[in-house]
């Protein structure tokens, strides 16, 4: 990448791009220089470094800036800032974003798998000086694309990774099969209401067009355990506490990792000391885990269906109605496999 010339170069083990070098010995580079297509974009697995605990990887993606202006067209038109844009917003945003991390690696070396212990991202967007950015980029970012010569005139996702190896003495790798695997990506379908339970409602798959049938079987008042909040600085009434839990059957079945429903509206914000809301995130309690589903059985004992539970965003007072967003989660692009001879 030109217009940065480059200093130093030292990859630590267990460190991030942004941590000070102390502390260790700075591990020894293997250039590999793979490049490789998958999933629509170009990317390069840049090197692989090694010391006596283990390896770190290098990856980086590239991304057309054509690409770039769309995404931040779609979601930054009009002056919107990130602050204007619903959490739901926020969600579909944060997904469709190019530069995003949303990859699963294993990594097997010289036939034997490794458990990746830690990993980090910088990015490089020229675009962003478009959108009122003061630079392209952190100097990490800059300093890793000079070094591994990057096409200056795109953006870049450059993902360090972390493996631990019981290596022997002095040895160094010979062969590297990485696999990289999707995150699941999600496809929302029409929003709809509910106030009851009986309510059945025909959702639509916007890809596939297959319809499926949900229908409500419980549709309750809830509220989060009195002492849930003891032990903090904050006094319990300034959290909000009240949900609705409602559960349902999906026909055709679809698991959680399928299908879920994503309460359309925001939390309560907490409120403050003198009264008024405080912009501070809360975690659902009743749904940290997500959604849950549990099968009902028939009088013989066997599996008849599965239902599934869905809880609503907090409230400081009980609301009637809930209006629901559809989710389906879907895997897009087949795994890679890589197999990268050392040297």
């Amino acid at each position: 990448m030109s217009g940065c010339g480059e200093a130093e170069w030292k990859v630590f083990y267990g460190r991030n791009f942004w941590e000070s070098e102390k502390g260790g010995e700075p591990s020894r580079e293997i250039r590999l220089g793979k490049k490789f297509l998958w999933g629509g974009h170009e990317w390069e697995a840049a090197a692989v470094y090694v010391c006596e605990k283990g390896l770190t990887l290098d990856l980086c993606k590239r991304v057309e800036q054509k690409e770039m202006r769309r995404f931040l067209n779609r979601w930054l038109a009009g002056g919107e800032k990130e602050t204007e844009l619903t959490d739901a917003e926020l969600d579909q945003a944060g997904e469709e974003h190019p530069l995003r991390w949303d990859i699963r690696l294993s990594l097997q070396v010289d036939g034997r798998p490794v458990r990746m212990e830690s990993s980090c991202t910088a990015c490089i967007n020229p675009c962003a000086l478009l959108y009122g950015a003061d630079e392209i980029g952190d100097q990490e970012a800059l300093h890793a694309a000079a070094h591994y010569g990057l096409d200056g005139d795109a953006c870049w996702m450059i993902a360090r990774s972390h493996f631990a190896w019981d290596r022997e003495t002095d040895a160094l790798p010979l062969v590297l099969e990485l696999t990289l695997s999707e995150e699941k990506k999600t496809v929302r379908a029409e929003r709809f209401c509910v106030s009851e339970k009986g309510v059945r409602k025909q959702i639509v798959h916007p890809g596939t067009g297959r319809t499926y049938l949900l229908t409500v079987e419980d549709f309750s008042q809830d509220s989060l355990a009195e002492d849930l909040f003891s032990g903090m600085d904050i006094p319990e009434e300034r959290f909000p506490r009240c949900f609705i839990q409602m559960t349902y059957r999906l026909e055709p079945e679809l698991s959680d990792d399928e299908f879920r429903l994503r309460d359309c509206s925001s939390s309560d914000e907490l409120k403050t000391a003198g009264g008024g809301t405080s912009a501070a995130g809360i975690a659902v309690i009743g749904g940290a885990d997500g959604p849950v589903s549990f099968f009902v059985a028939g009088k013989t004992g066997e599996k008849t269906a599965l239902v599934h539970r869905a809880f609503s965003s907090l409230h400081f007072e009980p609301v009637r109605e809930v209006c629901w967003q559809p989710v389906f989660w879907e895997q897009r692009t087949e795994d890679m496999v890589l197999t990268i001879e050392c040297g």
